[in-house]
């Protein structure tokens, strides 16, 4: 409860009225969960929302954060405005991302409640989410552990040999990460790649546990083909909505360009960027490099959590004994490694980076521009690493009767204090004020009978760039009037209504109306003044 009200502070202590999701992809979300929530009343074509009016299958050129709709209906029918129900869907995210975690910690890998306790806090609470809250897609990364728990659950029937149990739980598992594509794509696509690696990793440093799983496999198929067709089933039935809104947009934009993708690419640098207001590192620079800055390279996994994990396996190793049994070292040892070598191949260097390679080659690699935001997995594997070693440590530790042990014991303790405190950053985050936001929206009269659809202007000048066909998302979706504004990852052919500001961009709305034929009944309505008026 302390961490999410830390993370959450302004919302919390403002009585709810400081709204923390705020920003151009904030008012996105909001858009796309109000949505989905005309959508259940059967008020909205669920591929097509009314932006970039009259096109259609617009829902694929964003996120379409279909596993937050839930929550978020729940809360409006209580009576939360889009606004509120947003940002108690993140609270949401963020405590099931601490509860899944600790439960994967605690009951497949053994750690300690302590342990486990703090290790869920910095996944959950982490640094990186609290700069990245506005972009509420992102917390989809909180759905990561309850997945990978959902299969260990799956494993620990198989063994207890219910049959009805495992298939469940394997089923529950395939669904959710696909139903994860069409919520937060980055994140379900960058856990399927750090998987991928982690397999191979494990070949390599672990091989006999990979000869041992295969072994299994082969010598009694009928133990474990349920469960994989349950996997597989859940998977493939989940995963047809997203094929069926991203494929047609993949088609026909071709994906993103490669210099985008290096745009968003981590330095070496930023290995330390937590932000300028993070409380333990903020302050930190390399000699050479430029301040902190940037939300999109400030996502990296903390330091002292990647450190001490470091050194923990370090420790580990030094003092294994021969014979002994060192098969969670070696997977714990996979993960560090994994972990390492997705964060290299992320990394730029000039104009030349290692990431170009999974660009050109894996499937979906050209959907995802940030390839910073693959942090958010690396710190999911960092999280268990360092909650695994910590873990062994202490037990090693209490196992000697000596003073030593105890002084060990209470380092450790120290450390978990301040991989958590580590989490914590300064950062202003206030958003808007909800009553004052409210008020506007619920101040714009209705639209004239006879408007079909709308643009927006703004001639006083105080909305600018990218707020003007944001105001007019939020609004259409209110009232249930669609728009030919609109702002996302991607763009209909032909659109081109990119600078409001412009003042060819009324003569442009209009021709792209005549183009479309929503020429009769097309409105404008003046953001400044409230006022409507027919095209």
């Amino acid at each position: 409860m302390l961490s999410l009200a830390v993370f959450f502070r302004e919302f919390v202590f403002s009585g709810f009225n400081s709204i923390q999701i705020r920003g151009g992809d904030s008012d996105i979300g909001y858009y796309t969960q109000e949505h989905w929530y005309r959508w259940l009343s059967g008020s909205a074509d669920w591929r097509s929302p009314a932006l970039f009016y009259p096109a259609k299958g617009t829902l694929g050129y964003t996120d379409a954060q279909f596993l937050y709709l839930p929550p978020y209906a729940l809360f409006r029918w209580m009576g939360a405005d889009m606004f509120v129900a947003l940002q108690l869907v993140a609270m949401v995210l963020a405590s099931i991302g601490f509860f899944s975690m600790y439960l994967l910690l605690r009951r497949h890998l053994k750690v300690r409640t302590l342990l486990a306790a703090a290790a869920s806090v910095a996944f959950a609470f982490s640094n990186a989410l609290t700069l990245k809250q506005f972009h509420i897609n992102t917390m989809g990364i909180e759905l990561a552990p309850l997945i990978v728990l959902l299969a260990a659950e799956c494993v620990a029937a198989m063994r207890a040999r219910r049959r009805i149990r495992s298939v469940a739980f394997a089923t529950a598992s395939g669904l959710l990460w696909a139903l994860l594509f069409f919520t937060s794509f980055y994140m379900a696509w960058f856990l399927g790649l750090a998987l991928l690696a982690m397999a191979a990793v494990l070949l390599l440093v672990d091989r006999e546990l990979i000869l041992t799983v295969i072994r299994l496999l082969l010598s009694d198929p009928r133990r474990w083909m349920n469960e994989v067709a349950g996997f597989v089933s859940g998977f493939a039935v989940g995963i047809i909505p997203s094929l069926m809104i991203y494929l047609p947009v993949i088609s026909e934009s071709g994906g993103r360009s490669f210099r985008e993708v290096l745009g968003f690419s981590p330095r070496p640098s930023d290995v330390f960027n937590l932000g300028p207001d993070n409380l333990l590192w903020g302050q930190l620079t390399w000699p050479g490099t430029t301040p902190l800055e940037g939300l999109e390279r400030s996502l990296v996994a903390s330091p002292l959590l990647v450190i001490s994990s470091i050194v923990a396996l370090v420790i580990l190793w030094s003092v294994r004994t021969r014979g002994s049994d060192n098969r969670r070292l070696r997977f714990l040892t996979g993960l560090a490694v994994t972990a390492v070598a997705i964060t290299l191949v992320s990394w730029r260097f000039g104009d030349w980076t290692m990431w170009k390679v999974i660009w050109k080659v894996v499937p979906g690699g050209k959907a995802i521009r940030a390839v910073d935001r693959v942090q958010f997995v690396v710190a999911f594997f960092w999280v268990i690493v360092w909650a695994g070693t910590m873990n062994e440590i202490w037990s090693r530790l209490g196992a000697t009767k000596r003073r030593a042990g105890s002084i060990g014991i209470g380092v450790v303790i120290l450390v978990a204090g301040l991989v958590m405190v580590e989490q914590v950053n300064l950062k202003s985050l206030s958003g808007f004020d909800h009553n004052e936001r409210s008020r506007y929206f619920a101040s714009i009269p209705a639209p004239p009978e006879q408007c079909r659809s709308f643009y927006a202007i703004d001639p006083s000048g105080r909305y600018q760039g990218e707020q003007i066909p944001l105001q007019a998302m939020l609004l259409s979706v209110q009232i249930g009037l669609p728009t030919v504004n609109g702002l996302s990852g991607m763009t209909p052919p032909g659109w081109n209504l990119w600078t409001p500001s412009d003042p060819r961009y009324p003569n442009a709305a209009r021709k792209w109306a005549e183009a479309n034929g929503i020429a009769e009944g097309f409105c404008v309505l003046n953001l400044s003044t409230s006022e409507w008026s027919i095209s």
